[in-house]
C-alpha cells in the first residue's frame, strides 16, 4: 500500500460560511445561499457568492491561513511549508474580468500565494473543475517520494461571467442545484476556497489521512461525462487505499453538479463499482453551489469534518430524488449519523478530467 499522507490542518471559505464550522452548519441546515447576478449580456443568473467583493487571492489566503493556524497550534511554533500546490480554473479569467486585481496582472495565484507565505516550490493546476484534486494529488506524490515534508495544497475559484456564459451555452446552467433530483435544474456556479496542510503520516498528529488517488483525462467530450472514466478513477483510488472488509468505503462525496450528464454518469459508475453494497452518497452543491476548480479541496475538507463528527449532511429532500437513478436510495436526504472511516471524494471537469481521493479517519 502507498504511504498514507497526514492532514495536519484545514481551512475553507464558502458561500455557506467563512470557516469550516460555519460552512458545515449551513450544510446541516440546508441553508439557501443563492443570490442573483446581472451579467454583461443582460441576463440575471443565480450564483452562490461569498460577498463583500473579496477577490480570489483573499479567499485563497483566508482558507490557507486557517489551515496554517491549525499547524501552528499543533507544533506550538511557526512552521513553514516547503511546497505549495494550488488548483484554480478561474484564475486567469478573473484577472481579465476583475478590476480589483489589476495591479497583479501577469501573476498566477500560486505566484502570489508563494510570495505571501514565502514558499519556494510552487505548482499551479488548471484542470477545470478537478484542479484542486490534481493539486492535492501532486502534493501527496511529492510527500510520498520525499520531495516535500510540509505541503500547502488546495484550490480557490470565483464566479466569472465567462464561466457562466460557457455553461449557459452548453445549456446546463440552472437556477438551483438539485443533485440526483428528478426535477434537476442544472449547475449553479459559486465562489469558494479550501486548503490542507499535508505531511508524511509520522509527522505531527494528523486529524485524518489521504490514502488513495485516482486521476484520468479521457478527452472524449467537452461537456458530457463518461461513467466508465468515473468508474476507473474510483477503482484506482480504492485499489491504492486498499480498504478491506473492515474498512471499506463508507460514503462518497460526489461531484454532484445536478446536471443530467453528471447524475447519470456518477450513478452508473457507483453502481458498477459497488453493486448492491453501495455506500452512502451525498453532494454539497445544493447549498454551496459549484466552486469549479476548488471542488475537490472543498470535498476533502468536508470529508474530514464528516469523519470527525461521524455525520453526513443532507443532499436533497427525499421526495425530490430521481427514481430512475439506481444510486438514489443511498443519497442522503437528512442529517445522517453513520459509522464513517473511509470517504471517497469525487471531482470532475470539462474536457474529460476526472479525479477520486480517499480520505481515512485518524
Amino acid at each position: 500500500m502507498s504511504a498514507r499522507v497526514g492532514i495536519l490542518g484545514m481551512g475553507m471559505i464558502t458561500p455557506g460560511g467563512r470557516n469550516v464550522d460555519e460552512t458545515w452548519q449551513s450544510l446541516l441546515d440546508v441553508k439557501d445561499t443563492t443570490c442573483s447576478r446581472l451579467c454583461p449580456d443582460g441576463v440575471a443568473r443565480t450564483v452562490h457568492t461569498i460577498g463583500n467583493n473579496e477577490d480570489l487571492f483573499f479567499n485563497a489566503t483566508h482558507a490557507a491561513d486557517a489551515a496554517y493556524f491549525d499547524l501552528e497550534c499543533q507544533f506550538g511554533q511557526e512552521v513553514g511549508h516547503d511546497t505549495l500546490c494550488v488548483g484554480s480554473s478561474s484564475d486567469t479569467v478573473a484577472l481579465r474580468e476583475s478590476s480589483t486585481v489589476t495591479p497583479y496582472l501577469g501573476l498566477l495565484l500560486a505566484d502570489r500565494m508563494a510570495a505571501y507565505y514565502d514558499i519556494e516550490n510552487k505548482y499551479q493546476f488548471g484542470n477545470a473543475c478537478a484542479s484542486s484534486s490534481y493539486a492535492i494529488a501532486t502534493a501527496m506524490d511529492l510527500i510520498r517520494t520525499g520531495q516535500s515534508i510540509i505541503a500547502l495544497a488546495g484550490g480557490a475559484d470565483e464566479v466569472t461571467y465567462s464561466s457562466m456564459a460557457g455553461f449557459s451555452a452548453w445549456r446546463v446552467y440552472g437556477n438551483r442545484c438539485l443533485p440526483f433530483a428528478a426535477d434537476r435544474h442544472g449547475l449553479v456556479l459559486a465562489d469558494g476556497a479550501a486548503f490542507l496542510v499535508l505531511a508524511p503520516e509520522d509527522v505531527g498528529v494528523p486529524i485524518a489521512y489521504l490514502t488513495g488517488v485516482g486521476l484520468a483525462s479521457d478527452a472524449t467530450n467537452m461537456a458530457a461525462m463518461s461513467a466508465g472514466t468515473v468508474e476507473r478513477v474510483m477503482e484506482d483510488a480504492i485499489r491504492e487505499a486498499e480498504p478491506d472488509d473492515s474498512n471499506r468505503i463508507d460514503a462518497i462525496i460526489t461531484h454532484g453538479t445536478g446536471t443530467q450528464s453528471n447524475d447519470s454518469a456518477e450513478s452508473e459508475a457507483i453502481v458498477n463499482v459497488f453493486g448492491g453494497e453501495m455506500p452512502l452518497v451525498c453532494s454539497y452543491k445544493h447549498v454551496l453551489g459549484h466552486p469549479q476548480g476548488a471542488s475537490g479541496a472543498i470535498g476533502v475538507v468536508l470529508a474530514v469534518q464528516a469523519l470527525l463528527t461521524q455525520t453526513l449532511f443532507p443532499t436533497i429532500a427525499k421526495d425530490k430524488l430521481d427514481p430512475d437513478l439506481e444510486v438514489s436510495f443511498k443519497v442522503t436526504t437528512e442529517v445522517t449519523k453513520a459509522d464513517l472511516a473511509h470517504i471517497l471524494v469525487l471531482s470532475h471537469g470539462s474536457w474529460g478530467v476526472y479525479s477520486a481521493l480517499v480520505v481515512e479517519s485518524a
